[in-house]
């Protein structure tokens, strides 16, 4: 059964509930000792958590079993064993790797028998990554051929799952929200003959570079990001910036992982806003500093971005203390084009607020119109 955590109006998600210790304890105590629900085949289900892919965590979804028709002490290691049974996990000693492992097998996918593209990311025994159709085998049966990267656990389950499909000349790359301008990469894209036949409508990074393009991009890998790509003329960008280090973060390592550890990791960052807190804060100090996104103040918080998104996967604590000092230095006032209109606001002389303005222009014309007619 999937469970949605809402707030009282049935739709919001809920906020600030690590602030709130009381609602903390609440849901701690329903996704360790189950949601009971009374049913027509029998008095009542005892349905425990049991995984979540990360959209779903971030959307405060949870996918919950029932392993019995009443309550019972057994209930963690049915749920647990439940878990198992979709590939090794014994070797794991990360929280959020765990969690992420067992989310595999909850991600939202396709079904298989549509016309799929000739690049997609799949999932299959354990193994998830992107996959390209070899149109020249000249094999009879169908195959498939995994990296030893895309192994993350052992698995017998062999059901082919789409998670994703793909979508010349001289093009830019990155990823949204673009923090800092070391992100947007100017590429070429190249023709090789010997690729026409199987891939086509997807962006295909290089292997043999000192440093990976999609590193380069926010510390960005191969694992079903989504790229922006422009390959129009409007678009000049003259300077090219180097990008930033974006040193991946060490995992903690715990011996054994226990439902209230895992329940625990879940609470942690259920409502963790601390990446939307970095990027207004971002947003802020490159509309004021002279010195914009080359500003350290904005290196700093475009390094941590990152982190913060990846944090629900590597488990890292954000020390955000930092950041709220630049909170307190520089929240007096607030450009317009953020449109905080509950806080003091001015009008901005960036891009932003030259578009913003253009914008509110056009809406007032609109509405004008629609009043005449």
């Amino acid at each position: 059964m999937l469970v949605y955590i809402r707030d009282e109006d049935g739709f919001s998600k809920m906020i600030n509930i690590n602030r709130n210790d009381e609602l903390k304890n609440r849901y701690r105590k329903i996704l360790l000792d189950g949601v009971c629900l009374e049913s027509f085949a029998c008095k009542e289900l005892i349905y425990y958590y049991f995984g979540s892919s990360g959209s779903q965590m971030k959307e405060q979804d949870f996918w919950c079993l029932a392993p019995t028709k009443v309550k019972s002490t057994n209930a963690a290691y049915v749920v647990n064993e439940a878990r198992i049974a979709l590939g090794d996990l014994k070797k794991i000693q990360n929280i959020a790797t765990y969690i992420a492992r067992v989310g595999l097998y909850l991600t939202t996918t396709k079904s298989t028998d549509e016309d799929i593209p000739s690049v997609y990311q799949v999932r299959i025994a354990g193994c998830k990554g992107m996959l390209s159709i070899d149109s020249q085998s000249t094999m009879n049966d169908d195959y498939i051929k995994v990296r030893k990267s895309m192994m993350k656990l052992n698995s017998d389950d062999w059901t082919l799952e789409i998670v994703d499909h793909s979508r010349l000349n001289e093009v830019l790359v990155t990823k949204n929200p673009c923090l800092y301008p070391g992100d947007l990469r100017r590429l070429e894209a190249v023709d090789i003959p010997t690729l026409r036949p199987f891939i086509h409508d997807c962006i295909v990074f290089p292997v043999v570079e000192s440093r990976p393009h999609s590193n380069e991009i926010a510390g960005s890998d191969l694992d079903g990001d989504q790229y922006w790509v422009y390959w129009g003329k409007e678009l000049k960008v003259n300077k090219i910036i180097s990008p930033l280090a974006y040193t991946p973060m060490s995992k903690t390592r715990i011996p054994k992982i226990t439902s209230e550890l895992i329940v625990t990791h879940i609470l942690d960052i259920l409502d963790d806003q601390k990446f939307c807190i970095i990027s207004n804060t971002h947003a802020v100090i490159v509309d004021k500093h002279s010195n914009g996104t080359m500003s350290t103040e904005c290196k700093f918080l475009a390094e941590l971005f990152p982190r913060a998104i990846d944090s629900i996967k590597t488990g890292e604590q954000i020390d955000m203390k930092i950041v709220n000092k630049l909170r307190e230095t520089w929240y007096d006032t607030y450009p317009t084009w953020m449109m905080k209109d509950d806080k003091l606001s001015y009008e901005s002389q960036s891009i932003n607020g030259y578009l913003f303005n253009k914008a509110q222009n056009l809406r007032i014309k609109g509405l004008i119109l629609n009043m005449k007619s």
